[in-house]
């Protein structure tokens, strides 16, 4: 991803802001998952958990693919 800023400066040359394209915010939202919700965020972490100590799958954390093609 190439982002290309436009900054927006005080009296004396400072920054204080910066605009970029609607794209680029949107690529940037979605590959960060800022437009996640806590309980997404919370859901994920605990899945990433659970991977990384190698548990096992606990029945309700997960959802078999029978279930999901019903």
């Amino acid at each position: 991803m190439e982002i290309t800023p436009k900054y927006i400066v005080d009296e004396n040359g400072k920054p204080v802001s910066v605009v970029i394209s609607i794209d680029q915010f949107r690529d940037i939202v979605e590959t960060y998952g800022l437009d996640l919700t806590k309980e997404e965020k919370e859901a994920i972490l605990k899945g990433k958990a659970v991977r990384d100590h190698n548990q096992e799958a606990i029945e309700d954390e997960y959802i078999s693919l029978n279930e999901i093609y019903k």
